[in-house]
């Protein structure tokens, strides 16, 4: 749509309909297409870590911990113990996204519901 804006193919009405957006915005990314000279718009952010990941020497700590210094405890329990004695400043939620991506399963598996009948 850009590339036909870009060639006057289309208006810029037509492709801000087409794409869903405001006139202005198809305007900014014709402006881009022509500066940038390339096939395809990408996002300029992408290929860039996000600054609240947790560093993977941090992350590698966390899987060490888990496994042999607290084998036997809960993700909560972890995600506790890691904040109190190791002053880590983690949600519980990212400890257990580590654990899991790591491969380290959890303490307390939900267990299957049976029927009440």
């Amino acid at each position: 749509m850009i590339q036909e804006a870009a060639a006057g193919l289309l208006t810029l009405k037509e492709a801000a309909s087409l794409l869903r957006l405001s006139p202005r915005q198809v305007l900014r990314l014709k402006q881009r297409w022509l500066q940038d000279n390339s096939d395809v718009l990408e996002h300029r952010n992408r290929g860039l870590s996000k600054p609240w990941k947790v560093p993977e020497n941090v992350r590698q700590q966390i899987v060490n911990w888990a496994t042999k210094k607290y084998p036997n405890v809960s993700d909560t329990q972890l995600h506790a113990l890691l904040v109190k004695r190791e002053k880590l400043k983690i949600s519980r939620e990212s400890v257990r996204r580590i654990l899991r991506e790591a491969g380290v399963a959890s303490l307390h598996p939900r267990s299957r519901q049976t029927s009440r009948e």
